[in-house]
């Protein structure tokens, strides 16, 4: 809104370009929901980081009427939808209590609120313009797109752990969920060996069969 009210064009919009934000958020949360639920939480996630980014490029690149109208679509309907999918993908990667990843989440997006404007501040001042500091954060926003993506993958073995602190290697992880799907497998094939009937019919007839032993 900074560069809204810094030009002379674009200041009678600022009511308007609030309200296509406003109206952009809203539903974000639950619309990128939804498409997590049908495709995948990182990817969505990787998308969203990715509108996000062609909002803050556009509020830099496409200094007119249409251009920040589009800026405040995508960054109205973006912002909110990376917390949540954040909070989801953060669940997905952790073995035992859900607790911890809210935390650090929570606790990452305060730093980030509190530092995030800082230093835009201080590299508009350094500039002349927020153009440098919106370069920075469209980079910053295609990276989290590429780390997404990457995490994606290793979502299904679980990485973040409460009583790990923190992520583990997942090299060192790994084994740990073979050993237990073997243990299961030989788990079930005992049971199944003990439940065959096979091996009950054998059992009685050994049973049946003794008393005549005896006898003879």
């Amino acid at each position: 809104m900074a560069l809204v009210r810094g030009s002379p064009q674009l200041r009678p919009l600022e009511a308007s370009i609030w309200v296509v934000f406003g109206l952009a958020a809203a539903p974000s949360v639950a619309l990128w929901l939804w498409v997590a639920q049908r495709i995948d939480v990182f990817r969505t996630f990787a998308v969203v980081c990715l509108v996000e980014a062609a909002g803050v490029l556009a509020s830099v690149l496409w200094l007119q009427a249409i251009g920040t109208i589009v800026a405040a679509l995508c960054v109205g309907g973006s912002f909110m939808g990376l917390t949540a999918l954040g909070m989801v993908g953060a669940r997905k990667l952790t073995v035992g209590d859900a607790r911890r990843p809210v935390a650090l989440m929570t606790a990452g997006f305060g730093c980030g609120q509190m530092i995030g404007p800082a230093v835009a501040g201080l590299m508009r001042d350094a500039s002349g313009s927020f153009l440098l500091p919106s370069l920075c954060a469209a980079a910053s926003l295609a990276l989290a797109s590429v780390l997404a993506v990457s995490a994606g993958a290793l979502a299904p073995i679980g990485l973040m752990t409460a009583s790990g602190g923190g992520l583990r290697d997942l090299a060192s992880h790994r084994p740990r969920v073979a050993c237990r799907a073997r243990r299961a497998a030989r788990r079930a094939q005992r049971h199944a060996s003990r439940s065959a009937p096979g091996r009950h019919a054998t059992h009685r007839q050994r049973h049946a069969g003794a008393p005549a032993q005896i006898v003879r």
